[in-house]
């Protein structure tokens, strides 16, 4: 089975929640894919998926931007294994986009996941079940200090994150009851429908946390909570420094996903 589609598909099915948040779009047009939360953070605006036609591309990027340039918000543009045409890059470079990252798509097969690694005694991973919770889950992802004020984020995220069977669940790694890292994983609802496959994002642990094997642990536990759902993959995409960690819990490259960044007021 070809998996590059999973890369895409994943990553649009889990912006769905953002619907139900306040001020949020999520949109479909049949050749653009793209979502837009208002937030002033390009990570959290974005076209996720495209398939334009070369000989009008120009004037269907500068259609898509419309909505953030709009609301002056910035945003990124994904390129991902089944966006086109392949001359995509070059357009939006051309448009006033700059490449932003670019990093790997992974999948792994639920079915072939191994045993926890190991973890640091007296480490808890918990899922966030309240609004504190999602506090502290957001500043740790946001990298705020613990006072700093997250209501909007919150607000987003909370449509996904909480109550039974919501469709994102939101994880909290606790060493000796302080937080020390975060993890989300997208694995639909029975509203929607199943997710083509789990999509893991926001893996994070604090800065003197790390290498200790805490963000191993919340990913094979966003892995765990999907196949709670009866999902057969999972899907990220990884940093320079996530991707060896990933590859020893599993997944595999099944292409690329570049982003493009356009900014505020352009």
């Amino acid at each position: 089975m070809d998996e590059a589609w999973l890369v895409d598909a994943a990553a649009w099915a889990a912006v769905g929640p953002y619907r139900a948040a306040p001020g949020a779009v999520v949109a479909d047009s049949g050749t653009v894919r793209w979502f837009r939360t208002g937030i002033d953070f390009e990570g959290l605006n974005g076209v996720l998926w495209a398939r334009l036609a070369e000989r009008e591309l120009d004037g269907a990027i500068e259609r898509a931007l419309a909505p953030f340039r709009e609301a002056g918000v910035p945003m990124l543009w994904h390129v991902g294994p089944t966006s086109s045409p392949r001359d995509l890059p070059r357009a939006l470079e051309a448009a006033g986009l700059a490449l932003h990252e670019s990093e790997p798509g992974m999948v792994a097969d639920l079915a072939a996941v191994g045993p926890p690694p190991a973890a640091p005694a007296g480490l808890e991973i918990r899922r966030v079940g309240d609004e504190d919770g999602l506090a502290t889950w957001t500043r740790l992802w946001a990298g705020t200090p613990p006072d700093a004020n997250v209501d909007g984020l919150v607000e987003l995220r909370a449509p996904g994150a909480l109550g039974p069977g919501r469709p994102a669940p939101h994880l909290l790694a606790l060493l000796e009851g302080a937080p020390v890292g975060c993890a989300a994983v997208f694995v639909g609802d029975r509203r929607d429908g199943p997710a083509p496959a789990a999509w893991i994002e926001h893996v994070v642990t604090v800065p003197a946390r790390r290498r200790m094997g805490i963000g191993a642990a919340l990913t094979h536990a966003c892995l765990a909570q999907a196949r709670t759902r009866g999902l057969a993959r999972a899907v990220l995409t990884a940093s320079p420094e996530g991707h060896g960690l990933y590859g020893r819990l599993g997944f595999r490259d099944r292409g690329t996903v570049a982003r493009y960044r356009y900014p505020t007021g352009v």
